[in-house]
Order: C-alpha cells, then structure tokens, then sequence
C-alpha cells in the first residue's frame, strides 16, 4: 500500500491538477485513493455516493454494510475550503459520523463532528499533499482513510488520541519559528501590509513592497529564529517550552535580485525587471486564455488588496496589460511578484511552467 500511495503521490504532483473540475477532482484523485486505501469504490456497500441526508447530499459516506462511518465532502482544487466546513459538520453530526473530511484533492481536513467547539476547532488534522513530507502523507493517510483502520475504529481512536494528546502541541511549537521565518524569508503579503500601515503612521509616507522586501532581507539575522523545544513532565504534567537557536534553512527568495530571463511555455524571454516578467506572464494569458481571462484574473485577490482590474483607480500603481483595458498592480516586491506570476500560471492550467533565471 505504502508503495502505491507513494506514486500516487508522485503522479498528482505532476498533474495540472488545478485546472481540472470538482467532478475530476472526485474520479482522478478522491476515488482513486480511496481504492488504494483498500475501499471498494465500486460497492455502494463501502463507498455510497450522493448519500442522502436530510434533502441534501453529501459526496461519499465510507460505510460498512448498514453502518455509516466516514462522510466526504469533495470541491474541485482551486476551492477554498474554509466556506464549506460548516455544512459538512452540520449533516455530520446530524447523521452521527464520527469523522467528516473535507477535501478539494489536494488538501484533506479531518474533523471531529462529535466534539464540542467551533467548527474550526473540531478539526483535529490537515493533509497537503504538495507541502508536506511524503512520508508523513502516507503514514498519516494509512492512519486515517484506509479501510482496515477505518472499519476497526482504530482510526477514530488515533483521532482521538491525537485531538487530546500533546503531539497537537509538539507540531505547533515546532511549526512556529518556521511560520515566522516563512513569513520573514517570502516577504509575506500580509506582513508587507501591516509594516507599511504601521511605517505610514510614523512617518507620514508609505513605502513600496520592494522597499520594505528590502529592508527584511538586510535584517534577516536578527528576525530569523531557531527552534522551540517542548517537553513535557510526564510526573507533573507540566508542560514546558524553551527556545533553542539553531541553524535552520529559509526558502531563498528573489530580494536584491534581478531577472535576466525565464522561460514560459518553451519560450525564453529576456527582462530586466521584474514587473516586466509579470507583464509579459499575463500577455500570454491573455492572447492564450482571451475568452475567460478578465473573469479569472480579477477573481485573484489578496486579503487586503486588489491585483487586477478595469478601474485603475483601485490599484496604487497600475499597469495596463497590452490592449484588454485590464490593469495589473506593479507595486509588487520581487518575491511577490513571482508567487502572482505562479499562481496566474497555475490557475490557467500551466502549473510548473515558469522557469526563471536571476542575478
């Protein structure tokens, strides 16, 4: 099983899986896991779909004979599923389902529908198969989703011991410092935000994101951290966390950088700045992509600002893109500016095409 989930793995990893729809996400990849976890997907007697619950429905019920033991909410790969869980929990708890998981193929969130708390609060595990180790993706899959842990509650037990113990708390003090140096080392949009408001209130003047991409990459000594430990007293039960400096490695970003070429769907070309790659990233949507490209560009935003639009008014510093009346923010830093290029990529179905050479 471990060998087959591994070129699962492989296998998804290299799809354009971000531009396939909810129906493809539900055969290509929900199903197809599902049967290598040792479920018979051809047997409503394990795998019912559209199972009825109270005039709705839900995609999957995971069953044994008569009992019903998993539900499984799927939305196709480029859906946020934040906005879906509320219902899921809700026929969850209603039909006594143990454990609910909501997916859009790529991302798996595993709930406790029984436990008390938010509905945020009853999910107890997340899988990403493209941010985390393979190995931990399939030792925690086999844990949770195959059928042998499933049908003998072994899964449930696990769920449960994991909701309570302190491994919840082990994984968020390990992930902290590298949240923060994530954060410090990609010049995250949000934290840009948040220290030009902050630098506006001071000074009087905003700077821009490369700027300020700047400045965080001058200090990076100083903000970067090293790790926490946790321990925990196992007589006392008393828990404690100590901070221990260490070596650690940080994404290497494009600050300070400057793009001498890149290569987009078998084609190089030479740029000098970055904006000019961004520019020429979304000509090529649009002469490739004209009929839906004004309705998919502006529907990528950011949490506090606008990237595209026909009112050049609602971007600081805008940027038409060739003929289409559309306008592109440029008051981007570096690093930003390559994750838009890549998203706008992916989102049109060119996952992994952008290959970029900088100095």
């Amino acid at each position: 099983m471990e060998q087959l989930l591994q070129q699962f793995i492989n296998d998804l990893k290299n799809k354009k899986i971000f531009s396939i729809s909810e129906d493809a996400t539900k055969i290509s990849i929900v199903l197809k896991l599902l049967n290598i976890l040792g479920w018979n997907v051809f047997d409503n007697e394990e795998v019912y779909p559209e199972y009825a619950v109270g005039g709705k429905r839900v995609d999957y019920c995971l069953r044994q004979g008569q009992r019903n033991l998993v539900f499984i909410e799927v939305k196709k790969t480029e859906e946020d599923l934040e906005s879906h869980q509320e219902q899921l929990l809700n026929y969850a708890f209603h039909e006594g389902i143990e454990i609910a998981i909501l997916t859009n193929g790529v991302a798996w969130w595993f709930y406790l529908p029984l436990n008390p708390g938010s509905w945020e609060q009853r999910k107890f595990f997340s899988i990403d198969f493209l941010k985390q180790q393979d190995s931990e993706i399939i030792n925690n899959l086999i844990n949770f989703l195959s059928k042998e842990n499933v049908t003998l509650e072994k899964a449930i037990d696990t769920a449960k011991k994991m909701y309570k113990s302190n491994r919840k708390d082990e994984a968020i003090y390990s992930a902290l410092p590298k949240a923060w140096n994530s954060l410090i080392a990609e010049t995250n949009e949000l934290l840009i935000e948040l220290l030009n408001d902050t630098n506006e209130k001071i000074c009087g003047y905003r700077a821009t994101d490369e700027q300020i991409a700047e400045f965080l990459d001058s200090n990076k000594n100083q903000l970067l951290l090293g790790s926490f430990k946790f321990q925990n007293d196992k007589k006392t039960t008393e828990r404690k966390v100590s901070f221990q400096k260490t070596s650690e490695y940080v994404p290497a970003g494009y600050t300070g950088k400057s793009p001498t070429s890149f290569m987009i769907n078998n084609k190089k070309i030479i740029v000098k700045y970055w904006i000019d790659m961004l520019t020429e990233v979304c000509n090529f949507l649009y002469n490739n992509r004209q009929s839906n490209f004004e309705q998919k560009v502006c529907s990528l935003k950011g949490r506090k600002r606008v990237y595209f639009s026909r009112n050049r008014d609602e971007l600081r510093e805008p940027m038409q893109i060739k003929n289409s009346g559309i306008y592109v923010e440029s008051n981007l830093s570096a690093n930003n500016i390559v994750r838009l290029s890549e998203n706008l990529l992916v989102f049109f179905g060119y996952a992994g095409d952008l290959q970029i050479e900088a100095k």
